[in-house]
């Protein structure tokens, strides 16, 4: 189960151009609209994502030896992936169940928060 985020998208010089258009486009829409979802409790679905985000990164944490993920060289990051694979998904499912708790008041505590500034 591969998250459609870490998926690489390889596109053409013509095809970055195009989207970028249309980012730029859609900028002050795309803006009003993540600020209004802002506002907003997150979904179960959402927040189910989230854990499962949450439980890989705990892993690519544990496999990197406490380094930064991101900060690693191409060829480490592809032998962590590697390793996730071959952790079964019931297991990670297992442990973003145990997170959502934490998750669900870490999203209450952001709303309250958000809500009092404006």
């Amino acid at each position: 189960m591969r998250d459609i985020i870490e998926r690489a998208v390889r596109l053409t010089a013509a095809q970055r151009k195009k989207r970028g258009q249309i980012a730029r486009r859609t900028a002050k829409r795309r803006a009003f609209r993540r600020k209004q979802k802002e506002r907003r409790m997150k979904t179960h679905s959402d927040l189910l994502t989230k854990a499962n985000k949450a439980a890989r990164s705990m892993f690519k944490k544990k496999y990197s030896s406490g380094k930064n993920y991101n900060e690693l060289s191409y060829a480490e990051k592809g032998m962590i992936d590697k390793r996730l694979e071959k952790i079964p998904a019931a297991r990670l499912q297992k442990i973003a169940k145990r997170l959502l708790p934490k998750l669900k008041k870490r999203e209450v505590e952001r709303l309250k928060k958000v809500r009092e500034q404006g």
